[in-house]
């Protein structure tokens, strides 16, 4: 289709454009507590219509797992929204959370596995699962509560993520198993 050979390279992914990572003390609406042992993920509620006017934002709604990343000290866990630990089953992606640049976090997001073009599929997910093969798994990160001592609930989604990009920024390219999730 793209008229290459099989043997010419790819060519690399553009650069995601660099934000600064930012003082979790500065962001209105933060609070100093130490980092949280669980934490309940809000869930989508059923709705008639969208909201209207300003201040919403939509995002992408994938077709995989919930899962809350705490990261303490290099030490990750990775928790399902119903609270149980499956850090081990998610292997590899565990292992990609362990470079973050801070001392703590909880990240927010979904964990998918994306056929060849790109579409998340919950059976490709459940088959990785059963095979073992969290290799095959992408990270979409889409919110953050907690960092660096700060609990971040109290700031606007808009902030939080940005936040949440100044940190994974510097770990994510085109090709990494953990991806910020855009709105």
């Amino acid at each position: 289709v793209s008229g290459k050979s099989v043997d010419e390279p790819e060519p690399a992914p553009a650069p995601r454009k660099a934000v600064k990572k930012a003082a979790p003390g500065k962001i209105a609406g933060s609070a100093a507590v130490p980092m949280p042992e669980k934490w309940k993920p809000q869930l989508a509620t059923p709705a008639e219509a969208a909201p209207k006017g300003p201040g919403w934002i939509h995002e992408i709604k994938y077709d995989g797992y919930r899962t809350l990343v705490f990261f303490e000290d290099g030490r990750v866990r990775m928790i399902t929204r119903n609270g149980v630990d499956w850090t081990h089953r998610y292997g590899a992606l565990a292992k990609a959370f362990e470079k973050l640049p801070c001392k703590s976090a909880i990240v927010d997001g979904e964990i998918v596995v994306q056929d060849s073009r790109g579409v998340a599929k919950l059976d490709l997910l459940e088959h990785a699962l059963s095979q073992n093969d969290s290799h095959a798994m992408t990270y979409f990160a889409f919110d953050m509560v907690h960092l660096d001592g700060f609990d971040l609930t109290g700031a606007k989604l808009v902030d939080r993520k940005q936040a949440l990009d100044g940190l994974l920024g510097p770990i994510v390219d085109a090709r990494s198993q953990i991806q910020i999730s855009d709105h």
